[in-house]
C-alpha cells in the first residue's frame, strides 16, 4: 500500500480510515445496485490510489522500453494511460 492507503480498510463493505468510516457501502453506487456491487465499488476506492501508482510505473516503463510510431496501437494505448492518469490526478475529464 502507499501512503494513500495504509490506514484505509475495508470491513462489511464500509471504507475506514483509522476508526472513522467515511464511506458506506449503501450509498455507493447508483440506487438499482445490489449491495454487492456496491461493495466491490468501496474495496475499488480503497485500491484506486495503489491502482493509480502502478498504472504511473508501468506506463513508465513501458515507454522506456517502446518508441511508439504514429500508426501502432501501443501508442493508442500510451495515450488512453496518461489520460486516465491525468483524469485520476484531477485533470481533463
Amino acid at each position: 500500500m502507499n501512503k494513500h492507503t495504509k490506514n484505509w480498510k475495508v470491513d462489511f463493505g464500509d471504507l475506514s480510515i483509522g476508526n472513522q468510516i467515511v464511506v458506506r457501502a449503501e450509498t455507493l453506487g447508483p440506487d438499482h445496485a445490489s449491495l454487492t456491487e456496491k461493495r466491490a465499488n468501496v474495496r475499488l476506492a480503497a485500491a484506486a490510489p495503489e491502482l493509480l501508482e502502478y498504472l504511473k510505473q508501468a506506463t513508465d516503463q513501458f515507454k522506456l522500453e517502446y518508441t511508439p510510431t504514429p500508426l501502432d496501437g501501443r501508442a493508442a494505448l500510451i495515450r488512453k494511460f496518461e489520460a486516465l492518469i491525468k483524469k485520476a490526478e484531477g485533470g481533463a475529464e
